[in-house]
C-alpha cells in the first residue's frame, strides 16, 4: 500500500488546494506525489517534504504514480527515472496525457546527468530535472520554487485568456510591425478578424491593398509619418476586398523603440467597428427616414432644407412643395392601418416617379441630411412629413414655369386611380408652393408658406385646381379653414364634441385594462372631422389646451363613474399635445380634473408623443416629473417615429412605452420592424416601463407580440373607438362573462 504522510489535517483528495506561492499556506498544504522504486530516497523524500508542510504521496513505480496522480490530483509530480513496470519517462508522458496534468510540475530524479538522458526528460513533458542524492533540504527548495512558477504560468496563462477574451468580446487585435512595414508580431485573432488569409499579413503592404482606394493611401501616409516622427496614427479606415461586406475598422498606433538594435518599430490596435458602424447606420435610419415610405421624414427635411438655403445663391431658385395625399384618412377608417401604409408607400413611389419623369435628379443615398450637398450641385429630394403630407425640394431651379409644370406631374401622378384591398382609391392631391428667395429666405419660413399655399388649393375646393403658389392676398381668403376654426371655438357650446374610448387590453388574457380618450368633432355642415385636421387648427390658434382640459375632465368623469359604479379597475389614457405640455398650469389643470372627478391619481396615465416631448426640451422633464410626484403615469405614445436619442429618453420620467402602429402592423413580416419592436421591448425593460402596441389588428401579430414579450394592445382586433354608452355596455358584458367564468350564471349580471 502506498505511504502517504500529511503534515495537516487533509480533505479529500481532489479538493481544490492554492498553490504554494512564497511559501506562506493559509490553505490546505500543497500536495506532492514522489514516485521511486527505491524506498530509502522516498523516505527520505517524503521526510523533507513533510518537514516542509507539504502533503506527500508515494508510488513505488510509475503505472502506481499514474493511478496516484489520478486520485489525488497532486500540484507537484517527483518521478524517479529507473523504475519496473513503466519508467519515469513513460510515466510523464501518461501524466502530461491527462487534462488535470498538463499543467502539472514535473520534476525528473535522475542518476544520470548525460544529455541523452535529459533530453528523453524534456520530450516527456518534464518541467526540470534534478541529480538523485541532491541535499533533501534543497530538494524541498526546488519543489516550492517550481510550485511558485506553477503558480505564476497559471495566473499569466488565465490573464492572457481573459485578455484574448477581451480582445475578442472587442473584436480588438494587435499588431508590430518593422520601420520597413514586415510584420514582427500579431495577435492569432488578427486575421480572421480582418477577413484575411494568415500569410496576407506578413508585411503591411497585405493590409494596404486591402484598404479601400481612398484609405490606403491615407493609412501608408500615417505609418510613414509615425516611423519619421513618431506621429501618434488614430484613422478610421474601410477595409473592402471585394469579395465580401466591407468592414469599418479603427486603428490607432505608436512608435515604440527597439533597444535590441536601436531600431523603431510600430505597434497598431486595430478594432473592428462594422458592427458598431452598422448599428448607428440602423440608428441613423430611424432618426432620419418614415419607415412606411422609405422616404426621408419630417427632421431630415427640415435640415436639408436649411443646408440647401444657406448655400444658395441667386438667381439659382429653390422650390418647395407639400404636396397632401387627402385619402390617408378614410383608408385608415375603412381598410385600417395597413391599408393606409401600402397608400402611402404607392403615394411616395408615384411622387418619385413624378420628379424623375420632369427631369429632376432625386437624391435616395443620403443617410444623414448633410451628406454630399456642400460644395456640390444639391439635388432634388423627396421626404414624408407625416400622415399624407409629403415633401418636394426641386434645388437649384431658375424657371417658376419648370416649377409649376413639375407640381402639375405631381398632381396628375398621385392622383391617378389605385386599388388597396380590392378597393379602388382616386386619392386627392393637392400642392401647394413657395419659393427661394420670393417667399421666405428660411427653411422654416418656406414650409410654412407652403403649407399655407396648400391650403389655399384646399380650401378652394376646387377640382380643376391642384396646385398653387403662394399669395399673401390669397392666404388671408382660406375660407375653409378660417370657417373650420370659427367652428371649432363654438363647438363645445353647440355640444358637437364628444369623446370616444379606445379599448386597452392585457396581451396575455385579453382582459380590460382600460381605454385612450379621443376627441371627435361632428360636424352639422362640415360632418365628421378629420381628428388631423382640427388638432392642426387647434395647436395653430391656441384652442388646444382648452380642449385638452376638456377632454380630460370628460373621460376622467366617466372612468371615475365605471370604477365607483361597475367596480372595475380601468386605466384612463388621455394624450397630451406639445402646446400642453408647455402650459404652465399644466400640472394644476390635471389636478382640478381629478378633483371634481373624484379619479384617483393612479388611474389616470398621460400621453406624449415622442417628439413632442423632445421639442418642449427640459420643460418636459420638469412638468412630467411634477406630474409623477402626485401618482399620475407617463406615456410616450408613437414611439420610434420620432427623433429623439435613447440617451435623452433614459433620462425622462416614463412608465409607459406605446409601439407605434407602423412597426406593429409588419411585425409579421418585416424583419427590420421585429427588430425595432424587439429593441424597444429591451429599452422599456431596462427602463422599468410597461408597453404597449398600437394597431394590432390580427391574431397573427397578437400571438408574435406576446412572443416577443409585449404586455399590453390595442387595435381592431380588441375593438375600434367607442362611445360611452357603448364601452359601458362593453364593460357590462365583460363583468358578465367574468361572473360567469367564476361559477356564476353568464347573464346573471344583466338579471
Amino acid at each position: 500500500m502506498p505511504d502517504v504522510i500529511a503534515s495537516t489535517a487533509q480533505g479529500p483528495p481532489d479538493a481544490a488546494r492554492p498553490a504554494a506561492g512564497n511559501g506562506a499556506r493559509p490553505g490546505p498544504s500543497p500536495v506532492v506525489l514522489v514516485a521511486d522504486d527505491d524506498e530509502l530516497a522516498r523516505q527520505l523524500v517524503r521526510a523533507a517534504l513533510a518537514a516542509d508542510g507539504y502533503t506527500v504521496f508515494t508510488a513505488e513505480d510509475g503505472a502506481d504514480a499514474v493511478e496516484r496522480f489520478r486520485a489525488a490530483r497532486p500540484d507537484c509530480v517527483l518521478l524517479d527515472v529507473m523504475m519496473p513496470r513503466m519508467d519515469g519517462f513513460a510515466a510523464c508522458s501518461a501524466i502530461r496525457a491527462l487534462p488535470e496534468g498538463r499543467a502539472v510540475p514535473v520534476l525528473v530524479l535522475t542518476s544520470r546527468d548525460d544529455p541523452d538522458t535529459v533530453a528523453r526528460a524534456y520530450a516527456a513533458g518534464a518541467t526540470d530535472f534534478v541529480a538523485k542524492g541532491l541535499n533533501a533540504r534543497l530538494l524541498a527548495e526546488r519543489v516550492r520554487f517550481l510550485l511558485r512558477a506553477s503558480a505564476l504560468q497559471r495566473n499569466l496563462v488565465a490573464s492572457e485568456a481573459r485578455l484574448a477574451r477581451a480582445q475578442r468580446m472587442a473584436r480588438l487585435g494587435h499588431w508590430e510591425l518593422a520601420a520597413d512595414g514586415t510584420t514582427l508580431a500579431l495577435s492569432p485573432l488578427l486575421p480572421a478578424l480582418l477577413g484575411l488569409p494568415a500569410g496576407g499579413l506578413v508585411h503591411r503592404d497585405g493590409f494596404v491593398r486591402a484598404l479601400s482606394v481612398d484609405d490606403a493611401p491615407r493609412f501608408g501616409a500615417a505609418f510613414d509619418d509615425c516611423v519619421r516622427h513618431g506621429t501618434r496614427i488614430e484613422l478610421d479606415l474601410v477595409l473592402d476586398t471585394g469579395t465580401a461586406p466591407a468592414r469599418h475598422l479603427h486603428v490607432e498606433g505608436e512608435r515604440v523603440s527597439d533597444a535590441a538594435d536601436g531600431g523603431a518599430r510600430v505597434a497598431l490596435a486595430v478594432q473592428d467597428l462594422t458592427r458598431l458602424r452598422r448599428a448607428e447606420e440602423e440608428a441613423r435610419t430611424l432618426a432620419y427616414y418614415d419607415p412606411a415610405t422609405r422616404l426621408p421624414n419630417a427632421r431630415f427635411a427640415r435640415e436639408r432644407l436649411r443646408l440647401y438655403v444657406s448655400v444658395a445663391e441667386p438667381p439659382a431658385r429653390i422650390g418647395v412643395l407639400v404636396l397632401r395625399a387627402g385619402d390617408a384618412d378614410r383608408v385608415i377608417h375603412s381598410l385600417g392601418s395597413r391599408a393606409a401604409e401600402k397608400l402611402l408607400r404607392r403615394t411616395a413611389m408615384r411622387i418619385e416617379e413624378a420628379i424623375a419623369g420632369a427631369g429632376e435628379h432625386v437624391d435616395r443615398t443620403a443617410i444623414e441630411p448633410a451628406a454630399g450637398v456642400p460644395g456640390g450641385t444639391a439635388p432634388s429630394f423627396v421626404a414624408h412629413l407625416g400622415g399624407g403630407e409629403f415633401l418636394v425640394v426641386l434645388a437649384g431651379r431658375g424657371d417658376v414655369a419648370e416649377i409649376e409644370g413639375a407640381a402639375a406631374a405631381l398632381v396628375d401622378a398621385v392622383g391617378r386611380p389605385l386599388v388597396l384591398d380590392g378597393e379602388e382609391h382616386s386619392p386627392p392631391a393637392r400642392v401647394g408652393i413657395a419659393l427661394w428667395p420670393e417667399d421666405a429666405r428660411d427653411a422654416d419660413g418656406l414650409l410654412e408658406r407652403a403649407r399655407s399655399a396648400l391650403r389655399q388649393v384646399e380650401a378652394a375646393d376646387d377640382p380643376g385646381r391642384g396646385s398653387a403658389f403662394y399669395s399673401p392676398e390669397l392666404q388671408s381668403r382660406s375660407r375653409h379653414l378660417i370657417a373650420l376654426e370659427g367652428a371649432l371655438r363654438t363647438a363645445r357650446a353647440n355640444d358637437e364634441l364628444h369623446v370616444a374610448f379606445q379599448p386597452r387590453v392585457e396581451l396575455a388574457t385579453r382582459r380590460l385594462l382600460g381605454c385612450e380618450a379621443l376627441l371627435r368633432w361632428e360636424h352639422p355642415r362640415f360632418g365628421a372631422v378629420p381628428t388631423r385636421d382640427f388638432v392642426e387648427i387647434a395647436e395653430r390658434s391656441g384652442l388646444i389646451c382648452e380642449l385638452g382640459a376638456w377632454v380630460l375632465e370628460a373621460a376622467a368623469q366617466r372612468v371615475a363613474d365605471w370604477r365607483r359604479r361597475l367596480g372595475v379597475p380601468l386605466v384612463l389614457s388621455v394624450n397630451v399635445s406639445p402646446r400642453q405640455l408647455m402650459h404652465p398650469l399644466l400640472g394644476e389643470v390635471v389636478d382640478e380634473a381629478l378633483a371634481r372627478t373624484r379619479l384617483e391619481p393612479g388611474a389616470l396615465e398621460l400621453e406624449l408623443t415622442e417628439t413632442g416631448m423632445v421639442e418642449s426640451g427640459g420643460v418636459a422633464r420638469r412638468v412630467l416629473e411634477r406630474v409623477r410626484a402626485r401618482g399620475i403615469r407617463v406615456a410616450i405614445d408613437d414611439f420610434g417615429t420620432g427623433y429623439s436619442s435613447l440617451a435623452y429618453l433614459s433620462r425622462l420620467p416614463v412608465d409607459v412605452i406605446k409601439i407605434d402602429r407602423a412597426f406593429t402592423s409588419r411585425v409579421q413580416e418585416d424583419h427590420a420592424s421585429r427588430g425595432v419592436v424587439s429593441a424597444v421591448l429591451a429599452i422599456a425593460g431596462a427602463m422599468g416601463a410597461r408597453t404597449v402596441a398600437e394597431g394590432i389588428e390580427t391574431e397573427g401579430q397578437l400571438e408574435l407580440l406576446l412572443a416577443l414579450g409585449c404586455d399590453e394592445g390595442q387595435g381592431f382586433l380588441f375593438g375600434r373607438p367607442l362611445s360611452a354608452e357603448e364601452f359601458e355596455e362593453r364593460l357590462l358584458n365583460e363583468r358578465g362573462g367574468a361572473r360567469g367564468r367564476a361559477g356564476r350564471p353568464a347573464g346573471a349580471a344583466r338579471r
